[in-house]
């Protein structure tokens, strides 16, 4: 048997998975020996491997007693909250850097957490004081979604990372300590930001559906990048997002003026929900990606700068065509826009959806750029010599009856509805998609 280097057999082993490593030794004699060299990741019961040879190799696994032996290089242990057995006193390895709690679980003892864990991940009940708690080698901290309990000075000064659960609703003032980089807060958080967030913080994020809803003056610190709003956010803005930000997202309920309000630092701008506000001179330069999902019903007319390179729409808007700019590349219209395109489309898109309501003619509306084209349910216009030979992939919606058989060739993948009943030519039944 043709000899392969050791090196290369091991990193043909990181692409497998558990199951496949252990196929792969048993090849051959010389095969068997890597069994006890490859590193296994998937999450497995103590029980299930504390007779293998190799039971050292096992990273990731489930305990149900203290009483069971770690493999030496686990890294994240699980617990089995119906049958585990926790005993007294400190029992878990040294090496361990994951720890996450059983979700029904809702009492530790700090002497349990050895302090070479970086990631702690609290259960779903957990909600205990937690003065003196966390050890100060964690970086990454979660806590559960029951946790209500005070964070004043409690959270080491380690954490980079800060994420809590969603009945988590307590003050936050001298409870986030200088080195937490990315903070999400979840559903019922609604307490003063201001002064609270340290200049440390890169990503703040409120959950989709997060109750937050305060004054944001001064409080939105100039180190942040990344500021996600959830959904009952719906405060003043101008002035008071930092020049640091670039992408910025607004909630469901979110209709504020935007005059003035977005700063040049902005590249990635998103709107959802209710928010229905003129845009016209409002969006910076800065902005490459543009999303404006939701209620939106505004003109756009002069309304989009020539920066964007990405623009999406929601499922009210229904305008005449506006001048899109000739930047943008990927052009998404929602489920009730059903207007003429004839010149609309700009040459340098590639990739041109219509949603749900669209069904106008597309004789000589479609640009020579695109090569992905989607037309939604209703859509049941002509199309023969109206689909540019750029088309890679086109899909059709559950209303479309008329003929493909003019479709260009270069065309490789075609979708269309399991109602569709005309006869399709066989030069294209090969690239047929039905669903």
């Amino acid at each position: 048997m043709l000899s392969i280097p050791k090196d290369i057999i091991l990193t043909i082993g990181e692409e497998l998975t558990d199951w496949e490593k252990i196929q792969l030794t048993m090849v051959s004699r010389s095969m068997d020996k890597f069994k006890y060299k490859f590193m296994y990741y998937g999450t497995v019961k103590i029980a299930t491997i504390k007779k293998l040879p190799y039971f050292d190799n096992f990273e990731s696994v489930i305990m149900q007693s203290a009483r069971e032996k770690c493999p030496k290089h686990v890294e994240e242990v699980y617990f089995d909250e119906k049958n585990m057995d926790y005993g007294k006193g400190r029992w878990m390895p040294d090496c361990i850097t994951h720890l996450t709690l059983d979700d029904s679980y809702d009492d530790f003892d700090r002497s349990y957490v050895p302090e070479s864990v970086t990631h702690l991940t609290f259960g779903e009940w957990f909600d205990h004081d937690i003065v003196d708690f966390i050890p100060p080698s964690v970086t990454h901290l979660t806590f559960g979604g029951w946790f209500n309990s005070s964070i004043r000075n409690n959270i080491p000064a380690s954490v980079v990372e800060l994420t809590f659960g969603e009945n988590f609703n307590r003050s936050i003032k001298n409870g986030i300590p200088p080195s937490v980089k990315y903070i999400f807060f979840d559903m019922m958080f609604n307490r003063s930001l201001k002064g609270n967030i340290p200049q440390s913080v890169i990503q703040l994020e409120f959950d989709n559906e997060s109750y937050f809803n305060r004054p944001i003056k001064n409080s939105i610190p100039s180190s942040v990048l990344y500021l996600t709003f959830g959904q009952k956010f719906n405060q003043p803005i101008k002035g008071h997002i930092p020049s640091s930000v670039i992408q910025l997202t607004f909630g469901n309920e979110f209709n504020q003026s935007i005059k003035g309000a977005i700063p040049l630092s902005v590249t990635h701008l998103n709107f959802d929900g209710v928010f229905n506000r003129s845009i016209k001179g409002n969006i910076p330069s800065s902005v490459t990606h543009l999303s404006i999902l939701g209620c939106f019903n505004k003109s756009i007319h002069n309304a989009i700068p020539s920066s964007v390179i990405w623009l999406e729409f929601g499922d009210d808007f229904n305008q005449p065509k506006g001048n899109i700019p000739s930047s943008v590349r990927y052009l998404d219209f929602g489920c009730d826009f059903n207007q003429p395109i004839r010149g609309a489309i700009p040459s340098s898109v590639t990739h041109l959806y219509f949603g749900y309501s669209f069904d106008q003619p597309i004789k000589g509306s479609i640009p020579s750029s695109v090569t992905h084209l989607i037309f939604g349910g209703m859509f049941d216009q002509p199309i023969k010599n109206n689909i540019p030979p750029s088309i890679i992939e086109i899909e059709f919606g559950s209303n479309f009856q008329q003929s493909l058989n003019s479709l260009p060739l270069s065309i490789k993948k075609i979708r269309i509805s399991r109602k569709y009943t005309k006869k399709i030519s066989k030069r294209l039944q090969s690239k047929i998609y039905r669903y």
